[in-house]
């Protein structure tokens, strides 16, 4: 099957990375055979959580007019989930985190909830969740 996927050899790993987190192997001929795929599913307190679930709860409190969910390693937990937030006109964190803790179910809510200005966005217009990390650091 051909691919349109852009693969990224990285020195020194008997693999590469395709720009879509693909990892593929390439064979002794040069040939490529598909690994895995990363996915953006948090692992928490034994748990697998979607981040765009728990961004639609948010978005559904009416506090949030832009919402990315991401998540941070924790030793203990795996990972904490961390809410980044444009609040809506009149929105209140406080209204949003109640929301929250009553809607998502103890490991699904988030450990911090980080107001913005405006999320960063790719240049295809989609959050851009590397560079909002890297800012909420």
């Amino acid at each position: 099957m051909r691919s349109s996927i852009a693969v990224v050899d990285l020195p020194g790993r008997p693999y590469a990375v395709s720009i879509d987190t693909t990892y593929l192997k390439r064979d002794e001929d040069g040939d490529l055979f598909f690994v895995g795929r990363e996915d953006t599913l948090i692992k928490t307190l034994g748990y697998r959580v979607s981040p765009d679930e728990v961004a639609e709860v948010l978005y559904a409190s009416g506090q949030v007019a832009e919402a990315l969910v991401s998540s941070e390693p924790d030793r203990e937990r795996g990972a904490h989930i961390v809410a980044h937030v444009v609040l809506a006109a009149g929105g209140e964190l406080g209204r949003l985190q109640e929301f929250a803790a009553r809607e998502l179910p103890r490991y699904m809510q988030p450990s911090r909830v980080e107001v913005h200005d405006e999320l960063p966005r790719t240049a295809s217009g989609k959050h851009d969740a590397l560079a909002t990390a890297r800012g909420s650091r």
